[in-house]
């Protein structure tokens, strides 16, 4: 899946340019299909000047703000997990049996952390899509 900052819409799969507004991913491609970096202007393999429109770069801010959250929610999960672990060694060594209500308990907390985990960058990818759609309003102005 592939998220546009041009339009703010989701591509499924791995597509080469956004099904909405027709912008190639962080790439120019020529007619032929083949990638090139997004400075180019002319293709490096066959030639060919007639190359597709990347979407906006992110700017670097926003990249670093976006690797820090999904790295910092994936640090959580990990030691929430750890944690889940920890308790069920303790539980066994100390009464030689789970407790049902604990591990019902720590697997909803889990299920929630894993899931938050993956969803945090589709509100973080809208909330970038806002603010360049904003300072592109003040650029037009």
């Amino acid at each position: 899946m592939k998220y546009c900052y041009q339009c703010g819409r989701i591509t499924a799969g791995e597509p080469l340019y956004c099904n909405f507004c027709g912008r190639s991913y962080d790439q120019r491609i020529c007619p032929r299909r083949h990638t090139n970096p997004r400075t180019a202007e002319a293709c490096s393999r066959c030639g060919s000047r007639n190359l597709s429109l990347p979407q906006p770069k992110l700017p670097l801010l926003w990249r670093l703000l976006a690797a820090g959250v999904q790295f910092l929610t994936g640090l959580l999960v990990v030691a929430a997990s750890l944690a889940f672990v920890r308790q069920l060694h303790v539980s066994l060594s100390m009464h030689g049996a789970v407790p049902s209500r604990l591990v019902a308990q720590w697997l909803l907390l889990l299920i929630v952390l894993w899931v938050g985990c993956y969803s945090v960058p589709d509100w973080l990818k809208i909330a970038i899509y806002l603010a360049l759609k904003r300072r592109r309003k003040k650029d037009f102005d």
